[in-house]
């Protein structure tokens, strides 16, 4: 007998190639390159929220934290327009979907070392701000497969599958477990994070966003 668990209601995964327009994909990966090598204070990271989520297995919990640090920026802050592009591309593969808040779509910037472990980004029961799902967007125009960084998740029979960053590739996914392998070596791997939402006022699907 298996004691594989059936999928979440809101089980879903789907994979793009050339998710964003060429020059949309070409401006956010150049505007991170810009934000990395920048003199300003352009970086929040995820060390605040790590804490209480130490895997147990690290001598120092706080150690296990900065070994797994992972930049974050807010795109909204610093170049409105580009996020008002990237969410002309997400509609037009999604024109019912947008980012929960404009906050919502950041660069995540993974640094080696980090990683994150199994987990689900669903709020189901959430009414006024229900969330879909989430999208990463791949930004690294060269990455090798020694690198790590891969996105790993559970099909609807429970079953482990990977998925590799590739540039201007992108995952959505709803009530999927998922996690991503560790950074190997001092490299930076680039991506748009965003979490989204149905649309309060959904649009025709049928017109034409070409």
């Amino acid at each position: 007998m298996s004691d594989q668990r059936p999928p979440p209601r809101d089980w879903f995964f789907r994979e793009h190639e050339n998710f964003l327009t060429d020059r949309v994909a070409d401006a956010a990966s150049s505007y991170c390159d810009h934000l990395i090598n920048s003199d300003k204070h352009v970086w929040s990271t995820n060390y605040g929220w790590l804490k209480g989520k130490e895997t147990g297995t690290h001598s120092n919990p706080r150690l296990e934290r900065y070994e797994n640090l992972v930049l974050v920026h807010r795109i909204v802050e610093s170049n409105p327009k580009l996020y008002e592009n990237i969410l002309l591309d997400i509609q037009k593969h999604y024109p019912n979907l947008e980012p929960e808040t404009p906050e919502a779509c950041q660069f995540f910037v993974w640094t080696g070392g980090s990683r994150i472990e199994w987990h689900m980004d669903f709020k189901a029961h959430l009414e006024k701000n229900r969330r879909a799902g989430a999208i990463t967007i791949y930004l690294n125009r060269k990455w090798d497969l020694e690198w790590g960084g891969d996105f790993l998740y559970k099909n609807q029979q429970g079953k482990v599958e990977r998925v590799t960053p590739d540039y201007n590739k992108a995952v959505h996914i709803g009530a999927v477990d998922h996690r991503s392998t560790i950074i190997n070596g001092r490299h930076f791997r680039k991506c748009i994070q965003i979490f989204v939402k149905e649309r309060q006022q959904p649009v025709d699907i049928t017109t034409d966003f070409c």
